[in-house]
């Protein structure tokens, strides 16, 4: 065997592995991701379910008639708040037990439930958008960006279960005729750094533009705000 054939064989190899730390990386990352989303869009339902429990709060204020209307759209707005906050649980030991394991887990909740969820979220938005007067369309700016990180979740999930690791291997069922090596812990921690910027930058938002969002206390004004609590505020979204 010449010198420059053992150089090109040494090459070769480096190179395999190089592609092998790379897709082992990769999957990883898609699986921190979608644990990080289901995080994300568990805190933005919880505040979509402040926003009813709020809402339904207004009814029963000094201004509010007393109606049988009002009443009963008060108590179904209570019990909407309920489920979208036991939705907003489900999305949370979904994402910790996700995390923890190390895959995606419960697929019914990911194939049946999170489709679903996604659907009824997108008509409540273009509802909002097309309501009748034009003066009352809104944009709900916290469900848009549950939609998103939902969204997210479906996609990372069905990259993962087609086999979207190049090297055939996941964390549930490991290959053990080729067994891949863990990705290095720099890689792998700027790869959960970079998801979880991404799940911010989605969530952020969504939550500020929440009934809790609009209450928060910004950073620096600790102390200096009055004990009083202030008034609810819609914050379905921006006025068209």
């Amino acid at each position: 065997m010449s010198a420059a054939t053992a150089h090109r064989e040494l090459r070769g190899h480096a190179a395999g592995a190089g592609s092998s730390e790379t897709f082992a990386l990769l999957p990883e990352a898609v699986r921190l991701f979608t644990g990080f989303a289901g995080l994300g869009a568990a805190a933005v339902t919880f505040g979509l379910s402040s926003n009813l429990v709020a809402a339904a709060v207004q009814e029963f204020g000094p201004t509010a008639s007393e109606s049988g209307s009002t009443t009963a759209a008060s108590a179904l707005g209570l019990v909407a708040a309920v489920i979208v906050g036991a939705w907003a649980l489900c999305l949370l030991l979904w994402a910790i037990a996700t995390l923890r394991n190390g895959s995606p887990v419960w697929p019914l909740l990911t194939g049946r439930l999170l489709p679903a969820a996604v659907t009824l979220q997108l008509g409540a938005i273009i509802y909002g958008l097309w309501q009748l007067p034009a003066a009352n369309r809104t944009f709900d700016l916290s469900s848009a960006c549950s939609v998103v990180l939902e969204l997210a979740i479906l996609g990372s999930v069905g990259w993962l279960r087609r086999g979207g690791d190049p090297a055939g291997w996941t964390a549930a069922e490991p290959s053990e005729s080729a067994p891949i090596k863990a990705p290095p812990a720099g890689r792998l921690l700027a790869a959960m750094f970079a998801a979880a910027l991404l799940v911010a930058a989605v969530a952020t938002p969504g939550l500020a533009a929440t009934t809790a969002g609009l209450h928060a206390v910004p950073h620096g004004e600790h102390g200096t705000h009055s004990p009083s609590l202030p008034a609810l505020h819609d914050p379905a979204g921006h006025h068209h």
